[in-house]
């Protein structure tokens, strides 16, 4: 306003009136932009701010604009409306704005302009993500348009002008105001457990999202704007490998909507999948990190005082490329178990010790091996024997096949177990190393079943962990609707690996020649369409949870080929014997934590079935320096099937019901109908029969010893043609 200058005639002035003079021009009437959202399709449309949206979804730019003072005459608005784009939500037009080509390398640090394919700005108030097929284009130089690609966070932002609608004169304008964003993905449910995991982390680990960032590790979450992934950098310094996870997610049942519908005509229209009866199928890269765990149902968000503190409490599976293994670890509190004897939670036992005759050094944790050099057999072996105190036990080289191989053997003489030498000494020369250590993506997908036999609350699990084909690795590149995860037999790229008290083979005594042996059968992808036997002396197994009644002992049979000949005589036979795992017993002990300051506060999580349950995302290095591991994916797929529980689950075994677990009240919230919830009560009776528990015994399935498919041998992949494609027997 005019009389806000100072030397402005017929104004009093007072004091000194020499010198230079301020003079300011402030409008009479502003204009602002309030209300900001984009919705979908028109201003009655779905609120999207801060949401993944599927390409195609038309976006409109809702606001309202503030006139003040109101004028005595009609205004009309007025305003531009410009779009921006960008791989990195955090990027504005008023910060960050650029028109340098665009890049992998600065997409996520800068926004830009996105206009038409010949330059100009769009300025409509609604954007069509589609394109027409097309890449969105985008402003380069002083008038330049580049090709952005399909995907990435978009915003607007308005230059506020209102004019009289009589004469279009312009009445007042403001400061330009800036949206949130909506991130156009490939990724779009926002119920998938990945969407809650990167935007949850994005807006602070609010409740609502149920996402915890557990540290000060910095997690950078951008899109590719070529394939419509969404990226998670997780950047850690000196954290080593005592490090807790690094993101929670709690577990709920609007995660699984998608898993369970597909998954609901599983047997009776019930779905099985519940968060106690899941998979978890994890895209990651582990690049310059020495690992990546995953905390499996754990617990830790305590009452009382500590109440918004969550920590690390359960089982942790880890990919360890120190000692280039797969272990199962035990976490309580935050901190990794402490028994340095134990190997690796959920098969064989802490008890154990040389084989004879000489050469068959078998760990804690493998009952038998043929290889006459077991601390190496892991696919491409550890530095050295002693590089590692937990080794051996499962390494992706147990879980080889014909379509799961390695480019070079660990050896350069097997017979004399001489070590190629780029694997020595820490000088493993990197292109020799090999997923999942190499610096490529792996995918892989974990089963969690969690049940109880007595007490409700004393949990026990089984899991299985297999590795999957990588996108361009699989002729089929675009999802169906019976295997939306990509994740089904035509995925699958390993033999399985088991851990719990699972029912397995059971072996066959064979006396002959004063000597006594056991004979195991196998049918997996090595051994084609029907079972193959081997016998083993009975002093070379270590018989340990069924060592007093041996021929009902439980155990999983891996038959893998050594390198990538597939010749009957150069194979390694292998067994792994079931162990339980109960969580709040290994807990309690003192040889696993001896400090037992906690105890109350940690068994008192295991009080109630229904308290919280959480993933945890893990990464360490074994140095110092700075490491960077990337995510692609943490999403939730169908746990086992009727058949597989019915296979697997042990004597005495029960599902915890949805009843118990709290996930009625989740899915009432999920929206999910009264008519599915009801159908997914009653889990162990459909299961079971009136008895409600598991027999352990194939609960009236069709297996036999000399099949080759007792308990979690029924879920073997099998090779069902020339093709030598993997089939599961999972329905």
């Amino acid at each position: 306003m005019k009389t806000a200058l100072y030397n402005y005639e017929s104004l009093t002035k007072s004091g000194d009136e020499s010198g230079e003079v301020l003079h300011m021009v402030v409008m009479d009437q502003l204009a602002l932009p309030t209300d900001f959202h984009i919705k979908s399709n028109d201003v009655s449309g779905d609120i999207l701010d801060n949401k993944p949206v599927a390409r195609g979804t038309i976006l409109y730019a809702s606001y309202s604009l503030d006139v003040t003072p109101s004028p005595d005459y009609a205004v009309q608005d007025a305003s531009e409306v410009t779009w921006y784009i960008s791989t990195s939500s955090d990027a504005t037009p008023k910060l960050n704005l650029t028109t340098e080509t665009p890049t992998d390398a600065n997409s996520g640090q800068y926004c830009w302009l996105l206009v038409d394919s010949a330059g100009n700005p769009i300025t409509e108030r609604t954007l069509n993500t589609a394109q027409n097929s097309a890449d969105f284009k985008v402003r380069t130089g002083s008038a330049g348009v580049s090709d952005w690609g399909k995907y990435g966070y978009i915003r607007y932002m308005v230059a506020p002008k209102a004019e009289n609608i009589g004469d279009a004169q312009e009445y007042s304008t403001g400061p330009a105001g800036v949206s949130s964003w909506v991130a156009v993905r490939l990724d779009s449910d926002p119920d998938s457990l990945w969407s809650n995991i990167t935007d949850g982390i994005k807006q602070g680990n609010g409740t609502d999202f149920g996402i915890i960032k557990t540290d000060d590790a910095n997690a950078v979450v951008t899109l590719n704007r070529q394939s419509g992934e969404t990226v998670m950098a997780l950047t850690e310094s000196g954290k080593t490998a005592g490090v807790s996870s690094v993101v929670l997610a709690q577990l709920n049942q609007r995660y699984l909507k998608s898993a369970r519908q597909l998954s609901s005509k599983d047997s009776g229209n019930k779905s099985y999948t519940t968060i106690t009866n899941y998979s978890v199928l994890v895209d990651v890269n582990i690049n310059d990190g020495d690992g990546m765990g995953l905390l499996l149902n754990g617990r830790g968000k305590y009452n009382g005082s500590d109440s918004n503190k969550v920590s690390d409490t359960g089982l942790m599976f880890q990919i360890a490329a120190k000692s280039d293994s797969l272990p199962m670890r035990l976490w309580k509190n935050g901190v990794q178990h402490q028994n340095a004897s134990y190997k690796s939670w959920g098969i064989g036992e802490s008890t154990g010790g040389k084989r004879t005759p000489p050469g068959f050094d078998v760990s804690d944790n493998i009952a038998y091996t043929s290889d006459s050099l077991p601390y190496k057999f892991t696919g491409h072996g550890k530095v050295s024997k002693t590089s590692d105190p937990y080794g051996p036990f499962y390494g992706p080289g147990y879980m080889k096949n014909d379509l799961f191989k390695y480019d070079s053997d660990y050896y350069s003489n097997r017979n004399d177990g001489t070590i190629k030498p780029g694997y020595l000494s820490g000088t493993v020369i990197q292109p020799e190393r090999l997923p999942p250590y190499n610096g490529e993506r792996v995918r892989m997908l974990v089963t969690v079943l969690e049940y109880y036999t007595t007490y409700l609350k004393e949990p026990h699990f089984i899991v299985r962990v297999k590795f999957l084909k990588k996108f361009d690795e699989n002729s089929l590149k675009s999802p169906a609707d019976s295997d939306p995860w990509l994740s089904g037999d035509t995925w699958f790229k390993s033999e399985p690996i088991w851990f719990g008290d699972f029912a397995g083979a059971h072996p066959e005594k064979i006396v002959s020649g004063g000597d006594t042996y056991y004979r195991f059968y196998v049918r997996n992808n090595v051994t084609g369409s029907s079972a193959v036997s081997f016998d083993v002396k009975e002093e070379q197994i270590n018989f340990q949870t069924s060592n007093g009644n041996k021929t009902n002992g439980n155990f999983y049979v891996t038959r893998v080929p050594i390198g990538e000949s597939l010749s009957d005589s150069d194979h390694v036979e292998t067994l792994f014997e079931a162990k339980d795992i109960n969580l709040v017993s290994e807990l309690k002990k003192t040889s696993n934590f001896p400090k037992k300051d906690s105890d109350a506060r940690t068994l008192a999580l295991y009080e109630n079935p229904a308290n919280p349950r959480y993933l945890g995302l893990r990464i360490w290095t074994n140095t110092k320096s700075p490491y960077k591991v990337y995510f692609y994916g943490v999403d939730f797929a169908p746990g086992f099937s009727a058949n597989e529980l019915k296979a697997i689950m042990p004597k005495e075994a029960k599902m915890y019901e949805i009843s118990q677990t709290g996930e009625e009240t989740q899915m009432q919230d999920a929206g999910i109908s009264d008519g599915v919830i009801a159908l997914s009560r009653g889990l162990n009776n459909k299961l079971f029969g009136s008895s409600g528990k598991s027999d352990g015994d194939g609960n009236g399935l069709y297996v036999s010893v000399t099949s080759g498919d007792k308990g979690v041998m029924y879920l073997q992949n099998k090779k069902i043609d020339d093709k030598g494609e993997l089939k599961n027997r999972k329905s």
